[in-house]
């Protein structure tokens, strides 16, 4: 796997932990914290950060939310998706 795949694996799972505390994973390298930075997301997919730190997910049914601040808000006229 990747750096960037294992980045975006890792920013996934903690926009999902099930628990309000952080989770600590120890690699071969580092250890790392994962905290719960939002809810309610439905199979996030992908997310990229902008420039201004606000942060760009999308979900496998084609929702895509901007989480700035604490907030999600999502973005309207995103094209149909397909997803299998």
């Amino acid at each position: 796997m990747s750096f960037s795949r294992a980045l975006l694996a890792l920013g996934l799972s903690a926009l999902m932990i099930s628990s309000t505390e952080a989770e600590t994973l120890r690699t071969e390298y580092q250890q790392i914290e994962l905290e719960r930075l939002a809810d309610g997301l439905d199979e996030p997919w992908g997310m990229t950060f902008l420039p201004d730190g606000s942060l760009l997910i999308s979900e496998r049914t084609g929702r895509l939310l901007r989480f700035e601040r604490g907030r999600l808000r999502e973005i309207a006229g995103t094209p149909e998706v397909a997803a299998r």
